[in-house]
C-alpha cells in the first residue's frame, strides 16, 4: 500500500476502549481469551493489515487475537528485557505465542541473542532496533552549572543510571563499585 493510518488501540481510545478488552490488571485466562476474541473481530472489521504490541502481555494477546483474525495480519511483537516479567505462566505465554509472530523487535544484540540461544527462536525473524535517546533534549550541559543546580559538590564523584529497578539491570554491582 502507498497509504496508511495509524490507529492506536489503548485505554482512552474510542475505537478500542476499556469496554472492549474489559480486563482487570492481573487478568485471569478467561479474560484474556475474551478480549483476544473481541480484537480479533475488530481486526477484521476495521480491515487491520499490521498489529504491533509491546510489552509480553499486549505480545501474548495481539498473538492470540492476529492468528484468530481472518485477515490474519502482519504482527510485529517485542522482547525488551532479558529477565522474565512475570511468573512461570507469563514466561510460557510469552514464549509460546512470540512464535505466532511475523517479526520480533529486540533492543539489543543481547536481547537476541537470548530469544536464539534460549528459546531457539529463529534468527530471521528478529530485527533489533536499539533504544533510541533524545539528544536535543539530553544533551551534554556544562559540569558546573548542573551540579550548582543540584546542590552537588563540585568534587563529586557522580554516577547517573535509569532502568527498572531489579537484580537484572546490575545497579547493586555499580553501587558496589563507587
Amino acid at each position: 500500500k502507498t497509504a496508511y493510518e495509524i490507529l492506536t488501540c489503548d485505554w482512552s481510545s474510542d475505537v478500542c476502549s476499556s469496554d472492549l478488552l474489559e480486563m482487570s490488571e492481573r487478568p485471569r485466562i478467561h479474560q484474556l481469551v475474551g478480549a483476544s476474541l473481541r480484537l480479533a473481530k475488530m481486526l477484521d472489521r476495521l480491515a487491520i493489515d499490521l498489529v504491533q504490541s509491546y510489552l509480553y502481555r499486549a505480545n501474548a494477546m495481539t498473538s492470540i487475537c492476529a492468528r484468530m483474525s481472518s485477515r490474519k495480519p502482519i504482527l510485529v511483537t517485542s522482547q525488551r528485557s532479558l529477565a522474565p516479567l512475570g511468573g512461570r505462566l507469563a514466561v510460557w505465554s510469552a514464549r509460546w505465542t512470540r512464535r505466532l509472530s511475523t517479526r520480533v523487535v529486540a533492543v539489543s544484540q543481547s536481547v537476541r541473542h537470548d530469544l536464539v540461544t534460549h528459546e531457539s527462536f529463529p534468527a530471521d525473524k528478529i530485527v533489533v532496533i536499539p533504544n533510541g535517546v533524545d539528544t536535543d533534549r539530553f544533551r551534554r550541559r556544562p559540569q558546573s552549572s548542573v551540579r550548582t543546580h543540584l546542590g552537588i559538590d563540585p568534587e563529586a564523584v557522580v554516577v547517573g543510571a535509569a532502568g527498572r529497578l531489579t537484580p537484572v539491570k546490575g545497579f547493586e554491582i555499580g553501587r558496589a563499585h563507587v
